[in-house]
């Protein structure tokens, strides 16, 4: 992948993204500790971790795509990580397992949440399990050599799976293939 394409898919997410502004960096990386606890996450519990109203993060909240709700109200899904098993799955050093929507998000939230990930994904193509050692830092170790994570651009693959939940899923997995146009290897690095 290109420089120039690796700058169209930052714009692309960036598009998709809302603007954090005030106090909702804080917000939303709170919601992400919180929910890689493994259980959903209630809006006073969010509220004490950090030191916002329950309304206000409720509001906040309920402005962005990308938040899914059990009918409890609680937090089960947000932006890219969900307690619903999907063919992503992260195995925390803590012993939870939470998931991802799809095979991009299992690069990025090992370093959001500051942990090291035993990453199993499955692959599209034969149904055999990928398996990935993803730290803050780096991919450690990958189950295949050849192994490639392809990104559908997001204008195309994420598509808003209900009104009432917000949550968007990306299509995109590791494969074992050589990589083809828009594909980028999965390399470890000691």
């Amino acid at each position: 992948m290109t420089v120039p394409m690796l700058d169209q898919l930052l714009d692309a997410l960036l598009g998709v993204a809302p603007p954090l502004e005030g106090s909702d960096p804080l917000l939303a990386a709170s919601v992400y500790r919180l929910l890689a606890g493994g259980a959903p996450v209630d809006d006073a519990t969010l509220a004490a971790a950090t030191g916002l109203s329950p309304e206000h993060t409720r509001g906040r909240l309920g402005g962005w795509s990308g938040v899914g709700r059990n009918p409890q109200g609680g937090i089960v899904a947000f932006w890219g990580l969900c307690l619903h098993e999907t063919a992503h799955a992260l195995d925390l050093l803590q012993g939870q397992r939470v998931y991802a929507w799809c095979a991009w998000d299992t690069l990025f939230l090992p370093q959001l949440l500051q942990v090291t990930a035993q990453v199993h994904s499955l692959d599209p193509q034969n149904g055999h399990t990928l398996d990935l050692t993803v730290s803050p830092q780096r991919v450690i170790r990958r189950s295949h050599n050849d192994m490639v994570v392809s990104f559908v651009h997001p204008n195309e693959a994420c598509a808003r799976t209900s009104s009432q939940t917000s949550v968007t899923r990306c299509t995109s997995s590791p494969t074992p293939t050589a990589p083809q146009h828009g594909s980028m290897p999965i390399r470890a690095r000691s």
